[in-house]
C-alpha cells in the first residue's frame, strides 16, 4: 500500500497548491479591490470638493442676489418716493393754477 499513500501525498500537495494558487488569487483579487476603492475613494474626495465649490459659489450668488434685490427694493422705494413727490407737486401746481384762476 506504499503506492496508495503515495498517492495521498500527491494528492495532499495537490490541494495544498491549490489552496495557495486560491490563496494567491484572492490577494489579487483585494489588492485589486483596494487599488479600485482607493479610485473610487479618490473620485468621491474630488467630487466631494467639487460639490462643496459648486454650493459655496451659489451660496456667494445668493448673497449676491440678496444684495441685488435689496439694492433693487431700495431703489424702487426711492422710485415710488420720487413719483408721490411728483404727484404732490402735480396737485399743488393744479391747486395754485386754479388760484391763479380765481384771481384773474
Amino acid at each position: 500500500s506504499a503506492g496508495a499513500s503515495g498517492n495521498w501525498w500527491q494528492v495532499t500537495l495537490g490541494q495544498l497548491n491549490k489552496l495557495k494558487q486560491d490563496s494567491g488569487n484572492k490577494i489579487k483579487t483585494i489588492n485589486s479591490l483596494k487599488l479600485q476603492l482607493q479610485e473610487v475613494g479618490a473620485k468621491s474626495d474630488s467630487f466631494e470638493k467639487h460639490l462643496k465649490m459648486v454650493l459655496a459659489e451659489s451660496c456667494e450668488d445668493e448673497k449676491q442676489r440678496k444684495h441685488n434685490n435689496k439694492r433693487l427694493t431700495s431703489k424702487q422705494t426711492e422710485l415710488d418716493s420720487i413719483r408721490q413727490q411728483k404727484d404732490e407737486l402735480e396737485r399743488e401746481l393744479a391747486e395754485w393754477k386754479v388760484k391763479a384762476d380765481l384771481r384773474t
